[in-house]
């Protein structure tokens, strides 16, 4: 996706990327120092990094086209990591429309999810299946996917189509951020949009 589709014109756009899977219970671990390294190499600036989670912000003259990246990451890793990019005006724009209900249950779960490797979004929404409102709730806006499901109630939770999506062919091209990590990339990006505007 380059600038001129989402903001008309101009040389650099800001991207936020997903890795999946990285720096989860030991294992896959990836250090983020080497990681801002890797995407200056690969043409980007004034890369940032959100905690150790995973989530790249970087300028570029276009979001890093992914199984380019995905290549490197395996060069330098020496494992097979997916990652997905979106442009910040749409990830932006995203959570500011994001539905009501999103992150207000406090006894519900509150994620957002994010496809790799360019999968279609409505053939995992019908992967997912039809989905009860009074356990769980799911909206759409730029590709990325909203879903707020019951939780802490575990009867209620094993009625959510949330509780099967390990085993939906879709999962292992999901790379799902909780509702905190989703906003905390959203101001860290929104920060460096700032610096970058002056």
């Amino acid at each position: 996706i380059r600038m001129k589709e989402v903001q008309g014109g101009g040389s650099e756009m800001l991207c936020v990327g997903f890795l999946r899977g990285i720096n989860v219970g030991g294992k896959n671990k990836v250090s983020m120092e080497e990681l801002k390294e890797m995407y200056a190499a690969l043409g980007a600036s004034k890369v940032k990094t959100v905690g150790n989670t995973g989530c790249v912000i970087y300028d570029s003259s276009e979001c890093l086209f992914e199984p380019y990246v995905e290549k490197r990451l395996h060069k330098t890793f020496n494992m097979k990591i997916s990652y997905t990019a979106i442009p910040f005006a749409y990830y932006q724009k995203a959570l500011e429309e994001a539905p009501e209900w999103w992150g207000k249950n406090e006894e519900w779960r509150h994620n957002v999810l994010f496809l790799t490797h360019n999968y279609p979004v409505d053939k995992a929404l019908q992967e997912i299946g039809e989905t009860d409102p009074e356990y769980e709730r799911i909206y759409c806006k730029y590709g990325m996917i909203f879903w707020s499901s019951a939780f802490k109630d575990r009867k209620a939770y094993n009625k959510t189509q949330y509780s099967k999506l390990a085993k939906k062919e879709c999962y292992p091209y999901f790379t799902i951020r909780n509702y905190n990590m989703a906003l905390k990339v959203l101001e860290k990006s929104k920060k460096l949009h700032k610096e970058l505007s002056r």
